[in-house]
């Protein structure tokens, strides 16, 4: 199995190949991406339903358009929509197993957040003599909840209400972020399955090589994510909580601070590291590309010698036929 350190070293010569082209291709990726994101203002489900609909749809059309910068330098206006509408085909709607996806990072999040929300409030509420003022006040509001009793509350512990918020949310948002690039990481591998000049296989075949693939090397599969990608995701982390940090001291409206420590820094890790993302993973594939072609062709081997069996046997049932015919005739 090829080293994290040889995966490096043919990751970073086909970023130098990709060239300025790709940085162009993620800024622009990132600016739609992070535009989309910034609708978390009104809601965070809107995000959801745009994702599979907008964003993983500009993801995959940002790889196919640095794909095609390998073989010609121009891109037009006319690839984009054509890559963008291409993702809704049969042959490419799941690459990135959303819906996998999410659950996985669900899990994660929800399981990180039971006990990272029990331990950061603990030290919180035990350090913090305001903080244990503002507990007690809460938890005797609770005893005889009014409404003009809590919007009282809420006005005068503010400030207060919106670090704690931060401290919880932020976190969880990160860690939701990260779970799920990793999980679509894995899945995007199919992608440069499927333009492999041989592979004849339908959308479903594909998934199903791609399946088998994983399963037998998710160990080395999690070791050159985080071992190629640590420097992006330690960047987002950071800007995320810096993005966080700012709005917190400018006394921002909490839904705008959770949407610019996703926003702006979803942008700034899409355009810096977008292009070294799509090396890394387009390297990974390389490492794993004999297994893949391999189970592929043990898939058609299966697939033909049941074939041939079935077409013996028709062979030979009508052959039984014909005789009880004749038989019967005579």
């Amino acid at each position: 199995m090829t080293s994290i350190k040889e995966l490096r070293k043919e990751s970073f010569k086909i970023h130098r190949n990709n060239g300025l082209y790709a940085y162009l291709v993620y800024f622009v990726c990132g600016l739609l991406v992070s535009g989309i994101c910034l609708l978390t203002i009104f809601s965070p489900f809107i995000v959801v339903i745009l994702t599979p609909l907008l964003i993983l749809p500009i993801l995959f059309t940002a790889d196919t358009l640095v794909g095609v910068l390998k073989e010609n330098s121009y891109i037009s206006l006319g690839s984009f929509f054509r890559s963008f509408i291409a993702f809704f085909s049969n042959r490419f709607n799941s690459v990135y197993g959303f819906w996998k996806a999410v659950l996985k990072a669900l899990i994660i999040t929800v399981g990180f957040g039971l006990i990272y929300s029990i331990v950061i409030n603990s030290v919180i509420f035990s350090v913090n003599e305001a903080f244990k003022q503002l507990l007690l006040e809460f938890q005797s509001l609770l005893l005889a909840p009014e409404e003009a009793a809590i919007q009282a509350f809420i006005d005068k512990y503010s400030y207060e209400l919106t670090f704690i918020s931060i401290v919880n949310y932020v976190p969880l948002s990160i860690i939701f972020v990260i779970a799920f690039a990793f999980s679509t990481s894995f899945n995007s591998l199919i992608y440069f399955f499927m333009f492999e000049p041989k592979n004849m296989a339908d959308g479903q075949g594909c998934r199903l090589v791609h399946s088998q693939v994983i399963r037998n090397n998710h160990k080395f599969a999690f070791k050159a994510y985080f071992g190629l990608n640590y420097p992006m995701i330690a960047f987002y982390i950071l800007t995320s909580g810096l993005g966080a940090y700012i709005g917190y001291l400018v006394k921002f409206d909490l839904n705008y601070i959770l949407a610019f420590s996703t926003a702006i820094p979803l942008f700034l890790t899409t355009f810096i590291f977008g292009s070294l993302f799509y090396s890394n993973r387009y390297a990974t594939y390389l490492s794993l590309k004999p297994q893949y072609l391999e189970i592929y062709n043990g898939f058609g081997k299966d697939i033909m010698d049941n074939l041939l069996k079935a077409i013996e046997k028709t062979d030979k049932e009508k052959g039984r036929t014909k005789k009880d015919s004749d038989e019967s005739d005579s």
